[in-house]
């Protein structure tokens, strides 16, 4: 299971931030119409940057310990 931690992190991230922004979308609605694809798209890509972020903070936190 801690093999697949930063999948599972990835996955996360991109459901919980997809239902985010779509929320936010029907709450404040844009002048254009935003497609659920393009929320899903644009979220992933989030997603992806937030796990590199993660996995270079916790590879400094461990060269730090060592």
């Amino acid at each position: 299971m801690k093999k697949y931690r930063f999948l599972i992190a990835l996955i996360l991230c991109w459901f919980a931030s997809s239902i985010s922004l779509y929320l936010l979308d029907l709450l404040w609605p844009t002048v254009t119409e935003v497609s659920i694809l393009s929320i899903l798209i644009k979220t992933f890509g989030m997603s992806i940057v937030i796990i590199i972020v993660l996995y270079a903070a916790l590879n400094t936190k461990n060269k730090e310990k060592k």
